[in-house]
């Protein structure tokens, strides 16, 4: 039996979503909104097996969501912004929404993904 980790992006087979981690700064001090956001991610979002070709959709899913919890927020509020990084050849990826004003106020998805095939 024999393994190969070939890196070309066509054989991107698919990216696993990990487990939702909130840091405790977000944890404390969620708004209802980020309550409901960080509910939508579980309930639609981790555990969940993407293809390369997916992720685009994927993240104009998150991020109107997560507009959607922007406009709810009270005006005192501070806005959620997004980062994300796709996974590549040397590194996992992640998919970060972050409390403007607080930058240790995070929910962080890491995103792992699988490349080559299996040779039997």
């Amino acid at each position: 039996m024999e393994t190969t980790n070939v890196t070309n992006p066509e054989n991107v087979q698919g990216m696993f979503l990990c487990w939702l981690q909130v840091s405790r700064r977000m944890e404390k001090t969620k708004t209802v909104e980020e309550w409901r956001l960080g509910d939508w991610l579980l309930e639609n979002v981790v555990h969940r097996t993407i293809h390369a070709r997916e992720w685009d959709a994927a993240m104009q899913a998150i991020r109107k969501r997560m507009s959607e919890a922007n406009a709810q927020k009270n005006p005192d509020d501070s806005p959620l912004n997004i980062t994300w990084s796709e996974p590549d050849e040397v590194s996992s990826g992640y998919i970060r929404i972050i409390r403007d004003s607080d930058p240790k106020a995070v929910m962080n998805i890491p995103v792992i993904d699988w490349r080559g095939n299996f040779m039997p």
